[in-house]
């Protein structure tokens, strides 16, 4: 009996583990793209920039909520839309020895304007 709850609590640990990207058989992808919101002060006023998303993707290919965080952003203006771009995003699962799981991953979300330098 205590043998078969050992094996339980190492099964649902191991189901709720974060495998760190670089460990995964392929970075995961973007398979669905939402809209990127651009602010409006920033578009008018012809600003450029970069922001470095962190989250945990799980194994359906979706950001979890409450793991979403920036890590560099060129202007903390595009954090919110960089944020609820990644949120609504689906990206290919992250996969680990052949099997889904969960993984802490970086993704960059570009504010570009078209025709500008």
């Amino acid at each position: 009996m205590i043998v078969l709850s050992l094996l339980f609590a190492l099964t649902v640990q191991q189901a709720d583990s974060v495998v760190p990207e670089d460990s995964l058989d392929a970075t995961p992808t973007i398979a669905e793209t939402p809209r990127l919101n651009y602010p409006l002060d920033l578009l008018q006023n012809g600003r450029q920039g970069r922001v470095i998303v962190e989250f945990v993707l799980d194994t359906a290919g979706h950001a979890e909520k409450g793991s979403i965080r920036v890590v560099a952003s060129a202007n903390h203006g595009f954090n919110l839309s960089a944020k609820a771009y990644v949120r609504d995003a689906v990206f290919t699962p992250p996969v680990f020895h052949g099997r889904k799981v969960r993984s802490r991953v970086r993704y960059p979300v570009e504010f570009r304007l078209h025709g500008g330098s």
